[in-house]
């Protein structure tokens, strides 16, 4: 029996005989995330009583039963193909080729269905009076920027775009981003290049700026980038939790062929 797999959801199954068991899902191969009953997953599938659990393991996004105490495991082709981009350790990125593209996921708060694993997104509070107004950037070891207060060399940058720029698509081997607009609007774009990852391949978009103030944190492995909207320059601050290394930084064209961001104006 083989189960179709893909980003948590069973598309597709074959088999032959009774289907027994449970379904076990896996990020990385005998790691265990979920376990939940097959008649759960698969409406109209009978299990069969008084038989042991059943197992299934994973090679790229095809799994393959074997019996509990078994210590065969049935290995079958990849059924995806991935672009591999970088390694680094533990980390390995790269890009499902032939991607969906678009927009992905628009990311509204942290409760979005669909955000990336890793990638946090919290409302900022803004202060207007009549002078201006007032934000607070982060405060280190609080909120989205808890982990940065073990962090030894925080370094604080900002960017000012002109209406119109794109720049995208970077990603980092070591560094986590915060990102906190400032003046503006951002299209943010964001995709998971981590291999193993439960996200791996999909995609976030999320539209931040004056007009609605959210702060955004990107784990390293997670490719990410941005267009300014309107008619006005954009300024972005954002927190990094290294000092700036070019050996850690890695680049892709905005318009990547397999990623196949959909940076256009929607028109619908």
């Amino acid at each position: 029996m083989a189960l179709e797999f893909q980003f948590g959801k069973v598309s597709q199954f074959e088999t032959g005989s009774s289907t027994r068991g449970c379904i076990r899902y896996f990020t990385k191969p005998l790691l265990p995330i979920q376990c939940i009953p097959l008649r759960n997953a698969l409406p109209g599938i009978q299990t069969v009583g008084g038989f042991s659990q059943t197992v299934f393991s994973v090679v790229g996004c095809c799994f393959v039963a074997k019996l509990k105490g078994s210590g065969q495991i049935v290995k079958t082709a990849s059924r995806i193909d991935i672009r591999r981009i970088a390694k680094a350790n533990l980390l390995e990125l790269g890009i499902l080729r032939n991607g969906s593209g678009g927009l992905g996921a628009i990311l509204r708060s942290q409760a979005t269905p669909g955000c990336i694993e890793g990638v946090r997104v919290a409302p900022l509070q803004i202060h207007p009076d009549d002078r201006g107004f007032f934000e607070e950037v982060c405060r280190l070891g609080q909120d989205l920027a808890q982990s940065f207060a073990a962090a030894k060399n925080v370094q604080f940058s900002a960017a000012l775009s002109y209406p119109g720029t794109v720049k995208a698509i970077h990603y980092h081997l070591r560094q986590t981003d915060l990102w906190t607009p400032v003046l503006g609007q951002f299209q943010v774009m964001l995709y998971d290049l981590r291999i193993d990852s439960a996200t791996f391949g999909q995609t976030n978009t999320c539209y931040t700026g004056v007009l609605r103030p959210l702060q955004i944190l990107i784990p390293p492995g997670v490719g990410h980038g941005y267009k300014v909207l309107g008619t006005e320059s954009a300024l972005l601050v954002y927190a990094t939790d290294q000092f700036y290394d070019p050996s850690d930084e890695g680049r892709l064209p905005w318009n990547d062929a397999d990623i196949c961001y959909d940076w256009e104006t929607q028109r619908k």
